[in-house]
């Protein structure tokens, strides 16, 4: 066999390992994208723990039952109030915070990164809250 073909061969068979780890490796890249996703889970979900009890938050407010509504900006919870006899700044105000703003028809807590699950939080009390309530009221009717 001349020697230019055993150069051929060889080159060809590199070529094709070459070809075949690239596929292989290829493949299990795709995998794996598939199954984490394309962005790294770990930096997305952190777990933030809330420096305060959420009972007392939601008492200081009010009661479940002073609250219409809750919703984030950045590090702002802003919570519909409906009415502000029943709420206790002085409570609110031991409560972890940087600070409190008072409008006409809500309040605003300055509570950091943990607002958003807060927020989160509170409003799935309502609606469970909400749910009991429309619950009771059907069986009362029947």
């Amino acid at each position: 066999m001349p020697i230019w073909q055993i150069i051929l061969l060889a080159s060809a068979l590199v070529f094709a390992l070459i070809s075949i780890f690239l596929w292989i490796w290829n493949i299990l890249r795709a995998k794996k994208l598939r199954t984490e996703g394309f962005v790294n889970k770990k930096t997305i979900t952190k777990k933030i723990k809330i420096p305060f009890k959420l009972d007392k938050f939601i008492s200081a407010l009010g009661g479940i039952d002073n609250i219409a509504n809750t919703s984030v900006v950045d590090t702002k919870i802003k919570i519909e109030i409906l009415s502000y006899e029943k709420v206790n700044f002085n409570r609110l105000k031991k409560i972890n915070n940087t600070g409190i703003v008072v409008q006409s028809d809500n309040i605003t807590i300055v509570l950091g990164d943990y607002a958003n699950k807060v927020s989160i939080m509170v409003n799935d009390m309502i609606n469970l809250h909400n749910v009991s309530l429309t619950t009771i009221k059907s069986s009362e009717i029947v």
